[in-house]
């Protein structure tokens, strides 16, 4: 159990706190690969729906709308949405008006 709290202080917190900064996290869905050893992994790979979809949302709450429109429909047209569609359709018609 030592072992364990030792790597979620070490390695955890500090990858969580990574996240804290929303800019930050935008730069990382915008710019970085997905890689296991960058601590970067679980976003999934530039322009995977998975992606798009964070990517769309982050953008929102900056008030970056072109950018999160774009994604957000990006990861409408990959189908992988289809049972929350209608809500991302209303969150694009928001942002765009």
């Amino acid at each position: 159990m030592n072992d364990v709290k030792q790597a979620v202080i070490k390695d955890a917190l500090p990858w969580f706190a990574s996240f804290t900064n929303l800019s930050d996290v935008y730069s990382l869905l915008l710019n970085q690969e997905e890689n296991l050893e960058s601590g970067t992994w679980g976003f999934g790979n530039k322009d995977s729906p998975i992606r798009n979809y964070l990517t769309g949302y982050v953008a929102l709450a900056l008030g970056d709308y072109g950018p999160a429109v774009q994604a957000l429909q990006n990861a409408i047209e990959s189908g992988c949405y289809e049972s929350i569609k209608p809500q991302l359709e209303m969150v694009i018609k928001q942002a765009t008006n």
